[in-house]
Order: structure tokens, then C-alpha cells, then sequence
């Protein structure tokens, strides 16, 4: 029998690996002056909150570096203002934040296609916290109501406006 890894240790890590690309990915904190952002992977609960949007177009957006537990970073486009908006959003509700442009590697479908299949299951685990253009505490734009993803996002678990804390 040869040296490295058994069977046992190669069925062990991709149980973990499938068993973490399972798990959300959940905003902690931002740092400004290093343009980063760290995630953890966690199972949503209550106290999380998943922020309901419409859909923007990501041209002109900053990049941030997404940095989530031992796994490799990878970018994400945000704008400024999205960012500070996050960030009091954040220091409102504490770590435990979802949104999908910054949680979902956008660059890599296998990201999107296993984050996309829990994404009910997110919104479900999580009170959702229906937001305005930018992420701003305000009303979502009128076609919000009628957008099929804003739909299941609503459809899953508590709901609620940022000025209702």
C-alpha cells in the first residue's frame, strides 16, 4: 500500500467541501481602507438577515475582495454607496448579513448553481430585510413587487423594512 491519503481521507474532504459549498456565505465586516470584505460560511438563522433588491447594473461598481473562512478570496463589485449602506446595516443587525452579489461568487458558476439551489432555504432562515436602489433604507422600486426573485424572497420566512427596528 502506497503513502498519502486513503480513500476514507479523499471521501472525508469532499463531504466537507460539499457540505461547506452548501452552507451560505454571511457578511461579518467590511474594511474600507482594505477594499475587503469577510464572510463566514453558517446556517441562517433567526438573527440573520438576508437583504431583499432589486437586480442593479454592476458597471462602475468598485471591487472588493471577498475573504470567507480557509477558502479563496474572490471579488465582488459594490459601489460605494451599496457599501455604506452595508456597513450600517451591519452595525444595525450585527454580522450575519446576505446579499447575493457578495456572497455568490459571481465569476464561478458552480458557486452560483449550488448557492442558487438554497437560496430559498436562506431567505427562509433569515428575517429578509426589503431594501431600496443602492441598498438604501428606502422603498424598492415599484417593478420590485412584481420581480420573480423578489417574489421567492418574500415568499420564505419573516419580512421586514429596514425602518421597522
Amino acid at each position: 500500500m502506497g503513502s498519502g491519503a486513503s480513500v476514507d481521507d479523499f471521501n472525508e474532504l469532499a463531504y466537507r467541501y460539499t457540505e461547506s459549498m452548501t452552507k451560505p456565505r454571511m457578511i461579518c465586516s467590511i474594511d474600507f481602507a482594505k477594499m475587503t470584505i469577510s464572510c463566514t460560511r453558517a446556517i441562517p438563522v433567526d438573527n440573520f438577515h438576508a437583504l431583499s433588491h432589486r437586480w442593479q447594473n454592476r458597471v462602475h461598481d468598485t471591487i472588493w475582495q471577498v475573504y470567507v473562512d480557509d477558502e479563496n478570496p474572490y471579488t465582488c463589485e459594490l459601489s460605494l454607496e451599496e457599501a455604506k449602506y452595508l456597513q450600517m446595516y451591519l452595525d444595525s443587525y450585527g454580522p450575519g448579513l446576505w446579499l447575493d452579489y457578495v456572497c455568490i461568487d459571481q465569476s464561478s458558476s458552480n458557486d452560483k448553481n449550488a448557492q442558487v439551489s438554497i437560496m430559498g432555504q436562506i431567505y427562509l432562515g433569515c428575517c429578509t430585510l426589503v431594501v431600496g436602489p443602492n441598498l438604501s433604507p428606502t422603498m424598492p422600486p415599484a417593478d420590485y413587487i412584481y420581480r420573480a426573485w423578489c417574489i421567492q424572497e418574500r415568499m420564505f420566512g419573516s419580512v421586514k423594512f429596514p425602518w421597522d427596528f
